[in-house]
């Protein structure tokens, strides 16, 4: 776990929003089905869901995305449908979850 305080939650650490999503019933790391950087510290990552998938965005510290995209799973901003398409065009087939 990474001591460092992540994006979208100032302060606070994985260890800490892995705790937040427990105490909110979400004991199960997001399934990321893709990833794109818009630069090397802003990422945005699709996340599967029971209708289909969604689209987050957040900034990162942009030294490993690999790493990185669990926290702007789980705390990123939801991408308006249209902006999601035209970075991720292969889950186009795929409905987008409100």
């Amino acid at each position: 776990m990474s001591s460092a305080p992540l994006p979208g939650t100032p302060g606070a650490t994985e260890a800490d929003v892995d705790e937040m999503g427990r105490a909110a019933g979400q004991d199960v790391k997001p399934v990321v089905i893709g990833k794109h950087a818009l630069a090397r510290r802003v990422l945005v990552v699709a996340v599967n869901c029971v209708e289909g998938w969604t689209a987050y965005c957040d900034a990162v510290p942009g030294k490993n995305h690999d790493k990185e995209l669990y926290a702007v799973a789980r705390t990123g901003c939801k991408l308006h449908e249209p902006i999601a398409q035209s970075i991720f065009p292969s889950f186009a087939n795929i409905p987008y979850c409100p």
